[in-house]
C-alpha cells in the first residue's frame, strides 16, 4: 500500500491512462465541436467584412457619380418664351422637329432680312443672295434660343418639309422653291444646302401646298416628291427625285376648275390618291395613274377599288368640298373630319362623323380677311379639343372708323358642347399658328409667328410659345345658348384639367 501511494505520487498523470475509453470519446467530440465552431466564427467574420466592403464600394461609387462626376445640363422647359426680328417680313410657315435631340419638339420658320439679327456670321452674299433675303431658322422648344439660322433664297414661293417615317433620318429635309424659279433641299438638322435645281415653271404659274411625299419611283432608295403648279385652269405636274432633285418623266397636265388645292389619300390597302378640292367640286387622281401618264411605263401602284368606282373617269369628280379638311375626334376613337365654309367674314364650322356622315356640331364665326386653319389635340378621354379662330372689329373714337382686327382663339371640347373658352386675343398680323405637346408628360402649347407678310412692308417679327393651360386661368367662358347650366368657373375648371396627348 506504500508504495501504490508513493507511485502516485511520483506519477500523478499516469491515472489518465485508465480512463475510461466513453470518456475520451466524448473529450474528442467535444474538442471537434469546438474546432468547427471556430472555423464558423471565422467564416461570419470573413462574410461581414465582405458585406461591409460592398456597402462601403457601393457608397463610394454612388458619392463619385453624384457629387463629383457632372451630370449633363439639360435645360428646364420653359413655359413661355418668345423671339423677336426687326425690320424683317415673315410667311404662312411652321414646322415642328426634335432638331438638337434633347426630346422636346423645336421650331422652323421662315424670316426675310439684312444680316442685322443673324450671330451665326452667314450673309446673304454668303449664300450668293442679295441683302435682304430669306432665311430658314431653327429655334429650340426649350426656351426660344436660336438652333441655327441660315440663307436658302433669294424669296421664297413654296416651302414644304418632308417628315417620313419611311426616309432614313439623315435626309429628312426641306424642299424650297425660291424666286427666281429654283428648287432646293436644306438638311432639317443643320440648315445646309442638300442640292439645288434651276426649274421654270412658267412666269404665271403658282406652286400648289403641299409636296407630296411618295414612294421610291427611281429604286436609289429615297422616297421622292410629287408636287404641282397651277396656270389659269392648268395644273402641271411634276414627279421629282427625292435624292438629287432631278426631274423623271415629262410634265404631265390636268384641267380643273376653281382655286384648287390637295392632299394625299393612302387606302387601307395601300392605295395611294391625290384628292383636289376646290370651293365646288372634289377631283380624285390615283398615283398609278399619274404615274403612268408622266413616265410612260407601267405603275407597281395599287387602286382602291371603292375610290376607283365613285371617281368618274371621265372629269374625275368626286364631292362638295371647301379646303383641306381638319381631323379630330368628336366621340371617343370615332373620327371626326372638320369642314369650313363661307363668305369672307363669316365662316361656317362644321364638324362631321366620318363614318356615318352626320353632323355632330355647327358654329358660325366672323372672320379676319384671310382665316386661320382650325387645329384639334387630342386628349385622355380619346376626344379631341378644336381650336378656332374668329375675330370683332374694333372700332376708333368716333365708333365708325374701323382702327384693327382682333382675333380670337378659342377652345371647344365635345363634352362641353354650348361653351367655347376665348383664351387668347391680338390685333397683331398673325401669319401662322399651330398646337402640339413640345415633350412627352407634359401640357399642350400652341405656337404664334406674327409680323408682317406684305415685302414692301418691314416690321417686327415674332415668334412665341404659350402655354395652353396657363391661358385658360384668364380666360372668358363664351355661351352658346342662352341659359347657364353651370357657372363659368366650373366651365374653365373642366377645360383646365382636360389632359392632353400626343399622337403617334
Amino acid at each position: 500500500m506504500m508504495d501504490k501511494e508513493l507511485e502516485a505520487e511520483i506519477h500523478p498523470l499516469k491515472h489518465d491512462d485508465k480512463v475510461p475509453q466513453s470518456n475520451l470519446k466524448n473529450q474528442t467530440e467535444k474538442d471537434g465541436s469546438f474546432k468547427k465552431a471556430s472555423r464558423h466564427s471565422r467564416f461570419a467574420q470573413c462574410r461581414t467584412m465582405f458585406f461591409f466592403f460592398s456597402l462601403f464600394t457601393c457608397l463610394f461609387v454612388v458619392f463619385i457619380i453624384s457629387f463629383i462626376i457632372p451630370c449633363p445640363d439639360r435645360p428646364v422647359s420653359q413655359k413661355t418664351w418668345k423671339i423677336n426680328y426687326d425690320k424683317a417680313v415673315t410667311y404662312d410657315f411652321l414646322v415642328f422637329k426634335d432638331i438638337n435631340k434633347d426630346r422636346v419638339q423645336d421650331v422652323l420658320f421662315l424670316h426675310k432680312d439684312d444680316n442685322s439679327n443673324n450671330d451665326f456670321n452667314i450673309s446673304c452674299i454668303d449664300e450668293g443672295f442679295s441683302s435682304p433675303c430669306t432665311f430658314l431658322a431653327a429655334v429650340s422648344g426649350t426656351n426660344g434660343s436660336l438652333i441655327w439660322d441660315r440663307p436658302v433664297a433669294q424669296d421664297i414661293a413654296f416651302i414644304e418639309c418632308v417628315d417620313s417615317q419611311e426616309m432614313d433620318e439623315l435626309l429628312w429635309c426641306c424642299f424650297i422653291v425660291g424666286k427666281p424659279g429654283s428648287l432646293t433641299a436644306v438638311d432639317f438638322y443643320t440648315g445646309e444646302t442638300l442640292w439645288n435645281q434651276s426649274y421654270t415653271f412658267g412666269g404665271n404659274a403658282s406652286v400648289l401646298y403641299p409636296f407630296l411625299n411618295i414612294p421610291d419611283v427611281n429604286d436609289d432608295e429615297i422616297q421622292d416628291l410629287l408636287f404641282f403648279t397651277k396656270s389659269g385652269r392648268q395644273i402641271q405636274i411634276y414627279l421629282i427625285s427625292g435624292g438629287t432633285g432631278d426631274q423623271v418623266g415629262s410634265t404631265h397636265s390636268l384641267n380643273l376648275e376653281g382655286e384648287v388645292g390637295y392632299i394625299m389619300h393612302v387606302t387601307k390597302i395601300g392605295a395611294y390618291y391625290v384628292i383636289f378640292h376646290s370651293a365646288s367640286s372634289l377631283y380624285g387622281y390615283s398615283l398609278k395613274e399619274l404615274y403612268e401618264e408622266i413616265t410612260g411605263k407601267k405603275s407597281i401602284f395599287e387602286e382602291d377599288p371603292y375610290l376607283k368606282k365613285i371617281i368618274n373617269n371621265v372629269t374625275h369628280r368626286m364631292s362638295p368640298f371647301h379646303r383641306k379638311p381638319v381631323f379630330g375626334y368628336y366621340k371617343p376613337d370615332a373620327l371626326a373630319v372638320v369642314l369650313e365654309n363661307g363668305t369672307d367674314d363669316q365662316r361656317k364650322i362644321w364638324i362631321v362623323d366620318v363614318a356615318s356622315g352626320a353632323l355632330l356640331w355647327s358654329l358660325s364665326l366672323s372672320l379676319v380677311p384671310r382665316s386661320l386653319k382650325t387645329a384639334t389635340m387630342q386628349t385622355a378621354d380619346r376626344r379631341s379639343v378644336f381650336f378656332f379662330w374668329g375675330s370683332s372689329n374694333l372700332t376708333g373714337p368716333n365708333q365708325m372708323e374701323t382702327v384693327n382686327f382682333q382675333q380670337i382663339l378659342y377652345l371647344f371640347h365635345p363634352t362641353l358642347p354650348d361653351n367655347l373658352l376665348e383664351i387668347a386675343n391680338t390685333t397683331e398680323n398673325i401669319a401662322a399658328f399651330n398646337v402640339l405637346i413640345f415633350e412627352e408628360s407634359h401640357h399642350a402649347s400652341y405656337v404664334l409667328l406674327t409680323g408682317p407678310t406684305n415685302q414692301d412692308q418691314p416690321g417686327q417679327v415674332t415668334l412665341s410659345k404659350q402655354k395652353v393651360k396657363e391661358n385658360i386661368l384668364n380666360s372668358k367662358v363664351i355661351w352658346l345658348i342662352k341659359e347657364k347650366s353651370d357657372s363659368d368657373q366650373i366651365i374653365k375648371d373642366r377645360f383646365y384639367e382636360l389632359r392632353y396627348r400626343r399622337e403617334k
